[in-house]
């Protein structure tokens, strides 16, 4: 008898098959009652008054409806719908054209939505991803690092997102300083998971020389076995003390659903704004799993630094960036009390990165030393920079420990931690099995 009045098989925790009655009742159990639902059954309740049917249910046509709400059925959903059509219509046939001159890196089709459609319940996908409630997704990840049984240790179909660039020319000037959000929706909380947010006060500046956003890594995997929304508001900032002459940089959303027979594949999508386009790079890793990094700096003597911090995972060339010193707030790391030994410093706190099963996550750490220092020594006064490789090999559960030792002079830990996304095991969705029961080794030969 356990302390919870439970009684426990000593063998471990029971592996319970779903048959098709039992998952019925599963698929039958209504979601819990979402916050946000007043206000739309309000909204819904409007249209229907007007419709006589619930909206999901209207067949686009003002023939039923009577006089005096027809024009606003016309010009309000009607035209508004066609317009959102016809958005998605251009910007398809100029990605089709792109991708006849654009060789060997074609551009991916995606649909482009509004972000506020009106009247939005008419749009269902709208409700569905919660796009009316605007705060950070509420699920973290590391929520399943401890072995279990089966129901929990699946691995899935996530997404990771690499870069995001600008494409066009610099019409503005040689600078643009770029500040707002591009977030993801998916079906774990259809909350925003944020891979670029900035306020204008911290806005980022981008040049010819350097035209990427730098990306933030989102608070848990980006599952992706099913729709997936990418939400994005940006804008360039003007000169003036307020935001009354910023412009548009793009906003909007897209969906996006990879098709379950891909494997791993990089995908490009471009996104059209007054300014120019916005190239955003990212991956499906079929069999994948959350890698959350953690990497402290141990050891620093005078002179010595970390530099960067870049993962990449089999299967892509891309490395993700996690820790750009020239790009974040300087962090100290001077000896105390002279010994030439400091203290343990953070430099990637909590960094989520999705690897394949049985593939490998490899960081890569640049550690600069600082001339003055060098010169003090004899070493001349140009700047050097190491460069040092961790490998680790993904697994659904537990965590990886590793160390680049520089003698004395530094010393940088890393520590991954492993989680699936928590998806159930079923036998009548037997696309998962190989992610449980299939090769030791994973899907990639590493």
């Amino acid at each position: 008898m356990e302390p919870d009045g439970e009684k426990r098989s000593p063998n471990g925790p029971k592996v319970v098959h779903l048959d098709f009655e039992s998952f019925s009742k599963v698929e039958a159990t209504p979601p819990p009652e979402d916050p946000d639902d007043q206000e739309y059954k309000e909204h819904v309740a409007f249209w229907e008054g007007i419709l006589g049917v619930h909206p999901r249910h209207w067949t686009w046509t003002a023939d039923q409806v009577s006089e005096c709400y027809r024009r606003l059925i016309e010009v309000d959903v009607l035209r508004n719908a066609a317009k959102y059509r016809q958005e998605d219509y251009d910007y398809c046939k100029r990605i089709q054209e792109l991708n006849k001159t654009s060789s060997p890196f074609l551009f991916t089709t995606v649909d482009i939505l509004p972000r506020s459609p009106s009247p939005r319940c008419f749009h269902t996908w709208h409700r569905e991803f919660r796009m009316t409630n605007t705060t950070p997704t509420s699920v973290g990840s590391m929520r399943f690092t401890q072995p279990g049984g089966a129901y929990e240790y699946t691995s899935s179909q996530l997404l990771q997102f690499f870069s995001m660039k600008f494409a066009g020319d610099f019409s503005h000037g040689q600078r643009m300083s770029i500040y707002g959000f591009v977030a993801v929706r998916d079906d774990v909380d259809q909350l925003r998971n944020y891979i670029f947010n900035r306020p204008r006060e911290h806005a980022q500046e981008i040049t010819p020389d350097s035209p990427d956003l730098l990306l933030i890594p989102p608070t848990r995997g980006i599952s992706a076995p099913y729709d997936v929304i990418v939400e994005y508001s940006l804008k360039v900032k003007g000169n003036g003390g307020d935001d009354t002459d910023d412009e548009v940089f793009v906003d909007g959303c897209f969906m996006f659903r990879e098709d379950s027979g891909c494997d791993t594949a990089l995908r490009k999508v471009r996104l059209f704004g007054p300014v120019g386009p916005l190239d955003i790079h990212f991956v499906t890793m079929k069999w994948a799993v959350e890698a959350t990094v953690e990497v402290k700096v141990k050891r620093a003597m005078p002179g010595y630094s970390l530099s960067m911090v870049a993962a990449s995972t089999c299967g892509s060339e891309e490395e993700i960036t996690l820790y750009d010193r020239s790009a974040s707030c300087p962090v100290a790391m001077e000896p105390k009390g002279g010994s030439g030994l400091s203290s343990s410093v953070v430099a990637v706190a909590h960094a989520v990165v999705a690897v394949e099963v049985g593939c490998y996550l490899k960081l890569r750490f640049e550690i600069g030393r600082d001339e003055e220092a060098e010169a003090g020594r004899g070493l001349g006064r140009h700047a050097r920079k190491s460069s040092h490789e961790l490998l680790f090999t993904a697994q659904r559960h537990g965590s990886s420990k590793g160390a680049v030792v520089m003698g004395r002079m530094f010393k940088v830990a890393a520590k991954v931690t492993w989680s699936t996304m928590g998806l159930p095991f079923l036998l009548i969705f037997d696309s998962n099995k190989r992610g449980l029961l299939g090769d030791p080794d994973g899907p990639c030969l590493v």
